[in-house]
């Protein structure tokens, strides 16, 4: 069960054996009509789901990962929501470094990319902890603690 924010009610979120056993962040759309879940799933891999106005469910779905249709296997996520009802997801894939996609207000998705240039230029970011804030003018602001 999850406070949505600002909208002053519950909702509760199946989190069946298939998919989460605890949803890590939710997220208002800033103005929009819905809000958004990410999670990191039983399998280790990233599950996204919307709760609408209406407190409906659109459904878990998994995003792909790097370069791949297979879904993105993380240790951590996070996400915002802009005005606009675009998402940007943050992850820390099982590998270290840190990830981000976004998914656009049609409910597409882009592939999980590496943030690029790490600490020293590198061309990975290896992260220790992650978030990501929205603004009303549609930036957002990326947190990643380096490891």
């Amino acid at each position: 069960m999850w406070r949505l924010p600002g909208r002053g009610r519950n909702v509760r979120v199946d989190a069946s054996a298939r998919t989460v056993d605890r949803a890590r962040q939710v997220t208002d759309q800033n103005a929009g009509p819905q809000a958004q879940i990410v999670a990191v799933g039983l399998d280790g891999n990233v599950w996204h789901n919307v709760i609408h106005a209406d407190g409906s469910l659109q459904g878990w779905g998994a995003p792909a990962g790097t370069g791949t249709t297979s879904a993105m296997a993380a240790q951590a996520v996070a996400i915002a929501g802009s005005p606009a009802g675009e998402s940007r997801i943050l992850a820390i894939g099982t590998d270290g470094t840190a990830r981000h996609t976004v998914r656009r207000a049609d409910g597409t998705w882009d592939l999980f990319r590496p943030v690029p240039v790490g600490p020293g230029g590198r061309s990975a970011f290896a992260a220790g902890t992650i978030s990501v804030a929205a603004y009303p003018d549609g930036t957002t602001q990326t947190l990643i603690g380096a490891r």
